[in-house]
């Protein structure tokens, strides 16, 4: 079970980046248009999540 969080608090990263990647994933399945377009509508939306988990691992300080 997740952990209940006080309702006014902001989101943290991860779950902010969780919600917006499940909505576009909804909005894809939902677009009328061939397999192929959604699949490559998928690609990028994956590719793009990849560079910002990149960035953020990046940013993030060297433990050690």
């Amino acid at each position: 079970m997740d952990p209940i969080r006080p309702t006014d608090l902001e989101p943290t990263a991860a779950e902010l980046e969780a919600l917006l990647e499940s909505e576009e994933l909804q909005i894809t399945e939902k677009l009328e248009v061939p397999d192929e377009v959604k699949e490559e509508l998928l690609e990028n939306i994956e590719r793009r999540h990849e560079a910002d988990r990149e960035e953020t691992r990046a940013d993030e300080p060297l433990n050690g």
